[in-house]
């Protein structure tokens, strides 16, 4: 289990989200839906800042951006139903808070998706908003046969025909 869902509900309390006002009153926040607000403020909780520069010029960076993991389990663990998670992950795709150079994989190998926090949020509904979306998997996990085309297979087997009495 994660660090921060361990320990009293106090201690969890304790933890402090900083959001800019320039996210609150844009648009693309403003066209969130309740799950896609809280499922922002998960990823929120799991950035880690550092401030970089001069003294008096400090400006905060975001350093653990491109290895941000929400798994579905741990969206689970959280209250999250797994239909609900993902349209909220889609939708802050969608609308430019997120983004992953690597999605990962669902079935045997289990590859979670490690995700960016992006900024094309700001750009929202204008010209310049660059419109991105998950790719849609190719390979569903499961047992498939694998099975030869018609003209592969061997001549004399003839389709199966049920005689009717």
């Amino acid at each position: 289990m994660k660090d921060y869902l361990k320990g009293s509900k106090k201690a969890r309390r304790n933890i402090h989200i900083v959001i800019d006002s320039k996210v609150f009153d844009s648009d693309a926040y403003n066209s969130l839906t309740s799950s896609a607000i809280r499922v922002l403020g998960q990823f929120l909780r799991k950035r880690k800042m550092t401030k970089v520069g001069k003294e008096g010029k400090e400006k905060w960076i975001i350093t653990n951006n491109g290895e941000l993991i929400f798994t579905y389990s741990e969206a689970k663990l959280l209250g999250f139903p797994e239909s609900t998670f993902k349209r909220a992950i889609d939708l802050l795709i969608e609308v430019g808070f997120l983004w992953s150079d690597h999605f990962g994989t669902a079935g045997y190998e289990r590859v979670p998706t490690k995700y960016i926090l992006d900024n094309r949020w700001e750009h929202y509904g204008t010209e310049k908003f660059v419109v991105k979306r998950r790719p849609k998997q190719k390979h569903r996990p499961g047992f498939k046969p694998k099975q030869s085309p018609p003209s592969e297979r061997p001549s004399n087997v003839l389709p199966f025909k049920r005689n009717r009495a």
